[in-house]
């Protein structure tokens, strides 16, 4: 995959959130698909509700700037992201949930989504990954966790199936690509925890917080609902440097 067909935009504040108040990835979606309304294509790309790989990814902000992923190629999005960009330039102030923010810059930057380079590679989910969506999966979520005793040996084939089966869909959706290969893709995990997270009001969904080490470079997001940020990667010094503004 070529590093100068992926974009993302990026909104950076004129002063980080300060105190306990943060902001989330459907906050930020919420912020987008108001100031596109008068946009009808355009806001249907920003919210969007189909059911296959979302054409816009809103990660987990930080205090400092938040960033909108995409992983189509440029000639079908760069258009689509200017026009957010022009939208968020008119509509600079942000007032969601208490926070009151000011846009400083955004810019639009290439981005690599992943060459699958060969190597070890420690990452942390910094976001819940969905591990089920289908009934199917629903079922096989209950038999893991029958008795309130998790079975951590199928847990972890699941979270397998989940993060190569979501890696097919992405080039299947994304790049238009059947072949990635990924039967060679090695994957350990640590400090896993295993929930129930509700994705929206009286809607939950199987989902799992792990360190992930691969013998492959992964992408930067996994698992179902990408769209609204679930299953983000982050390197262990990212994770490590929120702790410690958190704690600032």
């Amino acid at each position: 995959m070529n590093k100068e067909y992926i974009l993302k935009l990026v909104v950076i504040y004129e002063k980080p959130i300060l105190g306990n108040k943060r902001l989330y990835p459907r906050d930020i979606r919420n912020y987008i698909g108001a100031i596109t309304k008068e946009d009808e294509p355009l806001n249907k790309i920003a919210m969007w509700h189909k059911n296959m790989q979302p054409p816009l990814i809103y990660s987990m902000p930080n205090r400092k700037s938040f960033a909108i992923y995409s992983f189509l190629p440029k000639n079908k999005i760069e258009k689509d992201l200017e026009a957010i960009k022009k939208c968020i330039l008119k509509n600079k102030e942000i007032h969601i949930k208490g926070i009151n923010l000011k846009v400083k810059e955004v810019f639009i930057a290439d981005y690599e989504y992943t060459e699958f380079q060969n190597g070890y590679f420690e990452r942390n989910l910094m976001t819940p990954m969905i591990i089920a969506s289908s009934n199917q999966e629903y079922r096989r979520a209950r038999m893991l966790s029958q008795n309130n005793e998790i079975n951590h040996s199928e847990l972890e084939k699941m979270m397998t199936d989940t993060i190569k089966e979501s890696i097919r869909f992405q080039h299947k959706d994304w790049f238009n690509q059947d072949d990635v290969e990924i039967e060679d893709l090695m994957l350990i995990y640590k400090d896993v925890k295993y929930m129930a997270f509700e994705y929206k009001k009286d809607q939950w969904y199987p989902a799992v917080r792990a360190t992930i080490i691969s013998n492959k470079m992964l992408p930067h997001f996994l698992g179902y609902k990408s769209g609204l940020g679930f299953g983000e990667l982050a390197s262990m010094k990212i994770m490590d440097n929120r702790k410690k503004y958190a704690k600032s």
